[in-house]
This record gives structure tokens, C-alpha cells and sequence, in this order.
């Protein structure tokens, strides 16, 4: 008890408690799929190198003729393979390229394959299914392979919009700074007119993504580093190609220039639903752990208007996400970088309102195991769902059917809602800073400080206390034994899985 009241800035909020990992277990785990057991793993197949089931916004899975499909290189070249079983069967060369990323959209019994084989250097190869054999081979309009020039490029995609024009979007880096551009070319997809750019003054990482609209447009979603925000145009099928509209600067009102690195960075992945909802899967840049999202979800409405900033994970990176409008579902799956076994983790909502479930992993790394780079399917799920992700040596993947999803873990963007109660005085402070909560239940508990920029500056509180009121005094002393310097700061509050982050202030 203290002796005397202290002047207070009370602050407070909801937090679901969700977890009290110090006394008392921890809820069974949501379940992603309809169980631990069902996930079924695919035979690892080596590769010559690292992140062959790259990059980001790229899809290298299809399913057709009752089987499914993947393109990756292997040590002599790059393969279409069919999944027969839990393994992968080499079908059809389609390059000697040992390092290709692919990017696959099926038409039918068509699947035309942009394969990105460097920094300028891309390919269009073209096949079609063959029932009598389960096989493909090269398509009968236009066996060749098409070699396209897309300048000094990340990454590259592409979709057909309803006119069957194909549109090829990719970055163009250019010293410090990236514009992005998008091609395009009518059946058979020989000749590529273009570039046509859509954003220019980015910086030299981001890069953009293609998806194809129900209502019969094209989108061109893209990362703006430099100016901390997520960019996106769209032209409408018919239009001249350089007609596009203006930029609407997706979920601009959820940004925090302030934060960090601010919204943007470069992971980007796209599913489109058959009402026309658009849904991103993207990385921000703010610090981990501070109660603001890294890995998050975009969602552009059919009437073009941009849903809030959705929160999936406040830690990992390079998501993909999957669309089953059939249960209802929406999966956001990610690496989970920060973990010493780099594994890839899968967070699910339900598609009419949007709250995720809690982490699951779904394939398992190891200390030198580190397993990145998850792809999948462009098309939407139909039944079951064929995930493929790589280490240095081995593309790796499972089979999973997916059940109605559990979203039991609601957060918003915003952190501020909790029944904990967090108490700082004084804020602004010169010289000692108190600050006192209250635990409903005993809990494991770490309160730390960071700067503007995400990092750590000091840990005030790493162990476990009994429920009830806590109280510290912090001298205003990072870690290092400094001072720390006058300006903001935010304290993070974490108890079990519940967590709590504000801004406190110090002055000279």
C-alpha cells in the first residue's frame, strides 16, 4: 500500500486474458485444420538452394484433373510436378533454370507459368492437362516459351482479367529507389506490350502484386516504403492500358508514421473473394512486440472503401493468405522468424468477422532447420489445402483438410482494450517514473521499454507475480546503466498472452 496517493495518469483498457502460462494452463490450442493428426506431410524434395518457394506474392500450387500441382527448380532444372500420395513426381522440364520462382495461374485446363529467373530475366511457359496420361504437356496455341524483359526486378506476377488479357506486374529497382510496372499481352501470350507505371518513388525493396477482380477489373497492389503506406490502382477490362485510377492508398487511416519504420514493407500476397472483397496479407514495419501488428491483414470491400488495419500477429513475416468461402474461413500463413525453430504458423477468422484464432504451428523447423517462404494456391480452396515452404536444401510441404474455424483470439489494430488497469506517474517525468497494474490472476509477467525506433532500452519487470497490485519505480536508467535521453517511449506490458502498450514521456 502506499503511504500517501500519488498524483496519476490513469490509463486504462480491455485485455482478454488468455493465457496465465505462471499457475495455471494454458487453453487448448485453436485448431486451423480439423486436427493435429490430419495434417499430413509431403516428402521433402532437395533443391539446390534457399527460398526456391519464393517470393511473397507468388502461388506455385494448383489443382486440377484430381491432382495437385506444384513448379519449383531442383538441382537440373525446373519441374511441374504432380502430388501423387504424400510425394511430388516429376512430370514435365519446363527450364534449366536451377533457381526459378514461379508464379502460376491455371485457366481451365491451362496453366500458364511466369517463371522469374533473376533480377531482369523472366519466362511465360504455357501447358495444358492431358487426362489420358494425368500429365501436361506444352500448350497446343503456343508451345514456346516466351522470354520477357521486365528490367531489374524482385519479384513478378501475373492474372487474366475477363477480356483473357494477361497482365504482368512487377518492380523495377533503380539505385535507392523502385517504380512499379505493369505489362500485358493478348492470347497466346507472345507479344508483351509495356511498361505502363503505376507508382513511381518507391523505395528500392518494395514491390507490387496483379489479382484479377470479379467485377471485371484489374488490381495492382503494391508497398511504398518511402512514403509508409501500401499503394493500389485498378483499370478496368476494356480500358485503354493506361488508363488506371488514382491511388487509394489502402487502410491509410490505420498508419503510425511514428512507430517504427512506419506501415508499410514488402510482403504482400492477395486472395479476391467471388463478391469481389479483396484480401492482403502484408507486413508492417513497427517494432515487435509493442501491441501493433508486423504481420497483418488489408481488406478492400466491393464498394472499393478499405476496412482498418487487421491485426494477426504482433511477431513473423512473409504471409501468404487463403481464402475457403465455402466454410466461411480465412487463413494468414506466416513464418514465425523469431523463433529459434523458424517454423511456419497459420492464423484463422472467420470470413464474416474477422478476429483471428490463436498460432498454430502447422510445420515444424529446427535450430539450422529454418523453413520460410510459404506458397500456395492462387485459386481459392476448394477442399483440401497443399502448403509448400524451403529451406537452404529441401522444399517441404503438407496436406491438410480445413475445418470451420475457431477464432477465439479477437484483436484489433488498436490495442486499447483490457480490464487491466496500468497506472504511470508522473507522464511527462524528470526524474523517477512510477508505474503500478493490477493482475486479476497470477501471471507471468515482463514489462519493458522501448525508444521510437523498436528497440529494447530497459526490462523493469521478467518473472512471475501473484495477482493483485504491483508497483516499481523506474529511475529512468536503461539497461546500460544511461540515462535515457529526453522524448517518448512505449512500455509494453505483457501478462501470460494478455498485453498492454502506451507511451510515456521524458522531459529534461
Amino acid at each position: 500500500m502506499l503511504a500517501m496517493p500519488l498524483p496519476e495518469t490513469v490509463i486504462r483498457a480491455r485485455i482478454v486474458l488468455l493465457c496465465l502460462s505462471c499457475f495455471l494452463p494454458a487453453p487448448a490450442p485453436g485448431r486451423a485444420y480439423s486436427s493435429l493428426e490430419s495434417r499430413n506431410p509431403i516428402a521433402p524434395v532437395p533443391v539446390p538452394g534457399d527460398a526456391l518457394t519464393g517470393e511473397k506474392p507468388q502461388s506455385k500450387v494448383w489443382s486440377f484433373g484430381g491432382y495437385y500441382w506444384s513448379v519449383f527448380s531442383r538441382s537440373d532444372g525446373t519441374w511441374v510436378h504432380r502430388l501423387d500420395g504424400l510425394s511430388w513426381t516429376r512430370i514435365l522440364s519446363i527450364s534449366n533454370s536451377t533457381y526459378a520462382k514461379a508464379d502460376v495461374k491455371k485457366v481451365g485446363d491451362v496453366a500458364h507459368i511466369l517463371l522469374h529467373l533473376g533480377s531482369s530475366s523472366s519466362e511465360l511457359v504455357s501447358i495444358e492437362f492431358q487426362a489420358a496420361s494425368a500429365s501436361y504437356i506444352p500448350w497446343s496455341l503456343r508451345p514456346a516459351t516466351v522470354s520477357i524483359s521486365i528490367g531489374n526486378a524482385e519479384t513478378a506476377t501475373i492474372d487474366i482479367d475477363s477480356r483473357d488479357r494477361m497482365w504482368l506486374a512487377s518492380d523495377h529497382m533503380s539505385g535507392l529507389t523502385a517504380r512499379m510496372e505493369v505489362r500485358f499481352s493478348d492470347p497466346p501470350y507472345s507479344n508483351w506490350q509495356g511498361p505502363i507505371i503505376v507508382a513511381s518513388n518507391t523505395h528500392s525493396d518494395d514491390i507490387c502484386v496483379v489479382t484479377a477482380m470479379p467485377d471485371s477489373s484489374i488490381g495492382v497492389l503494391w508497398s511504398d516504403q518511402n512514403a509508409n503506406r501500401f499503394g493500389f490502382k485498378i483499370h478496368r477490362d476494356g480500358d485503354s492500358p493506361m488508363l488506371w485510377s488514382s491511388d487509394e492508398v489502402p487502410a491509410s487511416q490505420s498508419a503510425h508514421d511514428e512507430i517504427g519504420g512506419g506501415m508499410a514493407d514488402d510482403h504482400l500476397n492477395v486472395a479476391v473473394s467471388s463478391d469481389g472483397t479483396l484480401y492482403a496479407a502484408v507486413k508492417t514495419e513497427y517494432p515487435p512486440f509493442l501491441g501493433y501488428p508486423l504481420p497483418a491483414l488489408l481488406i478492400r470491400r466491393p464498394d472499393g472503401t478499405w476496412d482498418d488495419l487487421h491485426y494477426v500477429d504482433e511477431d513473423g513475416t512473409r504471409g501468404i493468405v487463403l481464402l475457403d468461402e465455402h466454410r466461411n474461413s480465412l487463413y494468414v500463413v506466416y513464418s514465425h522468424d523469431r523463433d529459434p525453430a523458424w517454423s511456419i504458423v497459420v492464423r484463422e477468422t472467420r470470413l464474416d468477422s474477422i478476429a483471428f484464432g490463436p498460432q498454430d504451428t502447422i510445420m515444424v523447423g529446427g535450430p539450422s532447420i529454418h523453413l520460410n517462404n510459404a506458397t500456395s494456391m492462387k485459386e481459392n480452396i476448394q477442399d483440401e489445402i497443399v502448403l509448400l515452404a524451403s529451406t537452404a536444401s529441401w522444399v517441404e510441404g503438407i496436406l491438410a483438410p480445413p475445418s470451420p474455424p475457431t477464432s477465439i483470439d479477437s484483436r484489433p489494430f488498436n490495442p486499447n482494450n483490457s480490464d487491466l488497469s496500468l497506472l504511470i506517474s508522473p507522464n511527462p517525468g524528470r526524474s523517477e517514473i512510477s508505474l503500478s497494474y493490477d493482475l486479476p490472476l497470477a501471471s507471468e509477467v515482463n514489462l519493458s521499454l522501448y525508444d521510437v525506433r523498436g528497440r529494447l532500452v530497459s526490462t523493469l519487470v521478467s518473472t512471475c507475480q501473484s495477482s493483485g497490485r504491483h508497483r516499481l519505480l523506474w529511475n529512468l536508467r536503461a539497461d546500460n546503466g544511461r540515462r535515457a535521453s529526453p522524448g517518448v517511449y512505449f512500455y509494453h506490458i505483457r501478462a501470460g498472452r494478455s498485453f498492454w502498450s502506451g507511451k510515456l514521456t521524458i522531459v529534461e
